[in-house]
């Protein structure tokens, strides 16, 4: 072997899996150039970040303005200056006409760049299906592929790279860097790596900031599957992301959230609890005439288990002066009054937020939201919807599994099998007005993320009258979901996007 054979085997590029802040410039490149200088420090040739690393991920108009773009030049130029010697940094970028790769400190020709006496392509994620690997990898005499990519966590992991990546890897390494964390409702799933030549591609439960030391080049590489990770684990993993920074993006450290003593609210609660802090976790109990000893009984032991603050605000003082003083006007009665002390329990929930600092978390699920079970400017009150992209059914097994992953009952098993009740009127039960909660999840989960059409839905075996009563409220209750809090995206069919226009 060579020098140069020897120089190009032992060279070594860092990958920083980041999180970055939308439109946070000056913060995304301070974050880039620390690495950067971790990295040469390393005896890294080079960094390379994600696609839209300095900008972080736009989904709306901004990133096409002059001033947007403007603020990412002076952010690249920033980093271009002050870049160790002899050193490359990889990133995106957003331009006027969309979006183009960037090699800081070397010459880059389409996409194509030479460093250290490796000749290296780059591209991003999208761009690959209308590539033709053998032709490029061959035709090019590119030796590395470097893939920048910021894709969202869709149900189990990061779709399509398999196939797509794969093209490549038969030829050459390549390099895969993604985004990580969460920003506004989007979870980035990170999952950067080396991917040898003829290697299959990791899949992890991998949220967080990475930094990574890679030898693109050197023999006897290790690579692993990571299949057998439980879908539970990714939910788990991606919304204790998906909470941790969109708070603290927000600039907030605490949360509260009404805790009820019911399922949703254990596990949002649960949740916060893990991704935050317990110190910075409130549960507001806000029990009425209609509830039961067990609920409060219940929600204050999952409070003890998670070691987190409560507060006892009953309502029903509230509640007899709101009916003396609105029932001169006209009758507060049925539905009426059972919104009317939802929305007390929001004017509770939304003044402790304004008197605390403290940010309100939605505990709303994806089954309520999909048909409109929720009081407007009630429950449905709160900055994001934590388990918003989760049914029903869905809520019960990653309860079940956080339990077993801890190995103790930090959720009650009470709250696992009580029958499901919102408490605005007398024994008042969800399926008093609901199908059970596994048709109801059965389906529209096969209407909205399988386009099962009535009639297919009917050849499954479920009842006519039924399906027709759950797509009548599906589409009844639209104008709810479009004034709900972020969802954090769990799957392609979340409810209230583009989410990236609230960032």
């Amino acid at each position: 072997m060579n020098s140069v054979e020897q120089d190009k085997t032992n060279i070594i590029f860092a990958l920083w899996q980041m999180h970055s802040k939308a439109s946070d410039f000056h913060g995304n490149a301070q974050s880039i150039l620390k690495a950067c200088r971790q990295a040469a420090a390393g005896g890294a040739a080079g960094l390379v970040t994600p696609a839209f690393s300095v900008s972080g991920y736009m989904a709306n108009h901004l990133k096409v303005r002059s001033d947007f773009l403007n603020k990412q030049q002076q952010a690249l130029d920033f980093l271009q200056d002050n870049l160790p010697k002899d050193f490359v940094l990889v990133l995106g970028s957003f331009s006027a006409k969309g979006q183009k790769t960037v090699a800081l400190g070397a010459k880059m020709e389409n996409g194509i760049f030479t460093h250290r006496g490796v000749r290296i392509k780059v591209l991003f994620f999208n761009e690959i299906s209308t590539e033709k690997s053998e032709i490029c990898a061959q035709k090019e005499g590119v030796d590395l592929l470097i893939v920048l990519d910021q894709a969202f966590y869709t149900s189990g992991s990061c779709p399509g790279k398999n196939s797509l990546v794969g093209q490549w890897i038969e030829h050459i390494p390549v390099l895969y860097v993604n985004a990580a964390g969460g920003q506004g409702g989007y979870i980035f799933c990170g999952q950067s790596q080396l991917i040898p030549t003829g290697a299959p591609f990791m899949h992890q439960a991998d949220f967080s900031e990475k930094f990574i030391l890679a030898k693109p080049f050197a023999a006897g590489k290790e690579t692993s599957n990571c299949s057998e990770i439980r879908e539970e684990e990714y939910w788990y993993q991606a919304l204790l992301a998906g909470i941790r920074d969109f708070v603290c993006d927000a600039g907030f450290s605490a949360v509260h959230l009404g805790l009820s003593g019911g399922i949703d609210s254990a596990l949002v609660a649960t949740l916060a609890a893990e991704a935050l802090g317990s110190g910075n976790v409130t549960g507001v109990l806000m029990p009425s005439r209609y509830s039961s000893e067990g609920s409060v009984r219940d929600a204050l032991a999952l409070a003890h288990n998670l070691g987190i603050a409560t507060l006892i605000i009953g309502i029903e003082e509230m509640h007899h002066t709101a009916h003396r003083v609105l029932g001169e006007y006209f009758m507060v009665e049925g539905l009426a009054d059972e919104n009317l002390q939802a929305r007390i329990r929001a004017l509770l929930l939304m003044t402790y937020s304004n008197s605390s600092g403290s940010l309100l978390l939605n505990t709303g699920n994806k089954s309520e939201l999909a048909v409109g079970y929720s009081t407007l400017y009630g429950d449905s009150c709160g900055v994001l919807a934590v388990i918003g992209d989760l049914w029903k059914t869905q809520v019960y097994q990653l309860c079940r599994y956080i339990n077993d992953k801890i190995g103790k009952e930090i959720i009650p098993s009470a709250v696992l099998t009580k029958a499901p009740s919102a408490e605005l009127r007398p024994n008042q039960k969800d399926q008093d007005s609901l199908p059970d909660y596994e048709v109801l999840d059965a389906v529209l989960g096969r209407y909205l993320q399988k386009d099962f059409s009535k009639e297919a839905l009917v050849n499954e075996g479920y009842d006519e009258a039924v399906i027709e009563h759950l797509i009548k409220l599906f589409h009844a209750s639209a104008y709810k979901r479009a004034q709900t809090a972020p969802v954090l995206r769990l799957s392609s069919t979340a409810f209230g996007f583009e989410q990236a226009d609230i960032c």
